[in-house]
């Protein structure tokens, strides 16, 4: 987040349940079942071998990470024909992707000082503070909450092509249309929890 913003220079909050992996009960009373389980879990996740192949696809086709001065690791592109030839042959980053392997990809060959700018920045962002995640820890309606983030869309939309540039009703609306009563439960389940008075 910018400095000048309202979060202060802080990340944004991370996922609360980042990181946990579980398993079901019955899975894990089954010896062999969750000793499989746990195989794939411990040859998929960083920094393991697996990790690399499955993400990156280091030892699938010739694919390799070079280490960057700094602390990066970079992945060319260039000429690179088997992901767009064999769908889902790797890069299934949303199961097993984390910003910290610390790459970079690009259609350069070597990484050019862009890339390294890249790596830099990533790293500094990094090591910055995060804002605690308390929306997680609230239990609201999720029909109101549905509602109000198509209220949303609908007005951000309408503000960015210039259909609009009343903020001001638009938070009444907001308001009325259950964010009032999102607030009020919001505000007594963190009184609840000790978050404020």
């Amino acid at each position: 987040m910018p400095k000048g913003g309202p979060e202060g220079g802080n990340l944004p909050p991370g996922a609360i349940n980042s990181g946990i992996i579980t398993v079901s009960k019955a899975a894990a009373q089954d010896p062999e079942k969750l000793e499989r389980i746990l195989k794939i879990i411990e040859n998929t996740t960083y920094p393991n071998d697996g990790y690399w192949a499955l993400r990156w696809g280091v030892g699938v086709n010739g694919q390799k990470v070079m280490d960057v001065e700094g602390g990066g690791k970079f992945v060319s592109l260039k000429g690179e024909l088997y992901r767009q030839d064999n769908k889902g042959a790797y890069d299934w980053g949303t199961w097993v992707a984390t910003g910290q392997d610390g790459v970079v990809e690009s259609t350069n060959e070597q990484p050019a000082e862009s890339d390294k700018k890249q790596m830099r920045l990533d790293k500094e962002t990094m090591q910055m503070p995060a804002n605690p995640n308390d929306m997680a820890m609230l239990t609201l309606d999720p029909q109101i909450v549905s509602d109000l983030d198509t209220l949303q869309n609908e007005f951000d939309i309408k503000y960015i092509l210039g259909g609009t540039k009343d903020y001001d009703g638009f938070v009444k609306q907001w308001l009325s249309a259950g964010g009032q009563t999102l607030l009020d439960e919001a505000t007594k389940q963190f009184k609840a929890a000790g978050l404020i008075k």
